[in-house]
């Protein structure tokens, strides 16, 4: 018998959020975005069976290559439902592709809506959205707030075939995107980035107190994220790119060999290294602009 990938990782999380086992065989499993906290939506693709943790981590890497492609540095923050199994599975994978080393270096963290639902300490430590400044008065449910507005098509789509399906839903896609930069432009940026759940309420009354309580009972406060992180707001992939070669003879040497038999404390380990290295690399490519700015 084929064991899941699950069985196969040494990582074991108590959170009961793996979405691997809900299947779907007769239809898709629905669709997934990536969407801007303005309410833009940047990519969206099909999910087929279901929405397990390596058609998701596929996706992301799919969606930073393209914004990648068009411009220079893309977001360093990402909010997911089940970050704690995205993360882990990207942490398997970034020996194979500097894509997902990239995905390692930045902060993927679970939205405040579903953040209640996560109870193992690593989740509580490390994927809390409300330990970071940048996140504090950011819209982390507009991904929700989008499938309820696409649920209304839903008996429209139900018996269309598959190509006339895609091809609506993109298009009104397309509309709703024209439509909400109409919006952005005309409403104050307050406003707009106002944290809201899927039902319209702030985000900070969803939490609930038990939970609350859990995660201030966490004796190891650190989430291995330098100094610098917590006020930067993107990420320049292309320093991860121009050194992968070099990345994969030293900090990622075991990743490239032990993939996802790697165990959770050198996973951090590796982590905490290539954030280390990221910085380190930022902060010489200041230092030489400024030599030149000075030349000049």
């Amino acid at each position: 018998a084929t064991r899941t990938n699950d069985e196969k990782s040494a990582i074991k999380l108590s959170c009961n959020t793996h979405k691997d086992k809900m299947t779907r065989t007769a239809k898709t499993f629905g669709w997934i975005c990536m969407v801007f906290n303005c309410g833009i939506c940047a990519c969206a693709r099909e999910l087929y069976r279901s929405e397990g943790k390596h058609s998701v981590c596929v996706f992301y890497a799919t969606c930073l290559l393209a914004l990648f492609e068009k411009k220079k540095n893309i977001p360093l923050f990402i909010c997911y439902d089940d970050a704690c199994h995205l993360v882990q599975r990207s942490m398997s994978l970034m020996g194979q592709h500097w894509i997902f080393a990239v995905m390692v270096c930045i902060v993927i963290c679970v939205d405040k809506f579903h953040f209640v639902n996560h109870k193992d300490l690593w989740c509580l430590r490390c994927l809390n959205p409300y330990r970071y400044d940048q996140l504090i008065d950011k819209n982390s449910e507009v991904c929700e707030q989008l499938f309820r507005y696409f649920n209304r098509f839903k008996h429209v789509v139900l018996n269309k075939p598959g190509g006339k399906y895609r091809f609506f839903l993109l298009r009104m896609l397309d509309l709703k995107n024209m439509k909400q930069i109409k919006m952005n432009n005309n409403r104050n940026t307050n406003s707009r980035l106002a944290p809201r759940d899927a039902t319209g309420m702030p985000a900070e009354k969803t939490a609930r107190a038990a939970h609350k309580q859990l995660v201030e009972s966490v004796k190891d406060k650190s989430d291995n994220l330098p100094i610098e992180f917590r006020t930067w707001t993107t990420f320049d992939p292309s320093i991860i790119q121009d050194n992968y070669d070099f990345l994969k003879k030293n900090i990622l040497r075991d990743a490239v060999h032990y993939g996802e038999r790697l165990s959770s404390k050198r996973r951090m380990e590796i982590q905490r290294d290539l954030r280390d290295f990221y910085v380190d690399k930022i902060k010489e490519k200041m230092l030489a602009k400024e030599v030149v700015d000075m030349e000049l």
